[in-house]
């Protein structure tokens, strides 16, 4: 399973576990990022390279963080670099 989709399916169950908890509000935030993970992974396999990383710009700094180190582990440098990203 790539890093990615760990991440959607990570994120996905993070939601649930929050409903099932009652906490309706934090489930609510790991839905939007699953959410917006679905969509970037989509429009990075579709070609859309450049849509995908003005989607990523535009993500909270924590769920960006770890898309960033996703794309990272299925991808390499340059796809980060195609995106508008850089690792320091």
């Amino acid at each position: 399973m790539s890093a990615i989709q760990t991440l959607i399916d990570q994120t996905l169950s993070y939601a649930k576990q929050s409903h099932d908890n009652g906490s309706h509000e934090m489930a609510k935030c790991y839905m939007e990022d699953w959410n917006e993970f679905l969509e970037i992974q989509y429009l990075i396999s579709a070609g859309y390279i450049q849509a995908a990383g003005d989607r990523l710009d535009e993500m909270d700094t924590d769920p960006r963080e770890q898309m960033v180190m996703a794309i990272l582990a299925d991808y390499d440098h340059d796809m980060l670099e195609k995106l508008g990203f850089a690792l320091l």
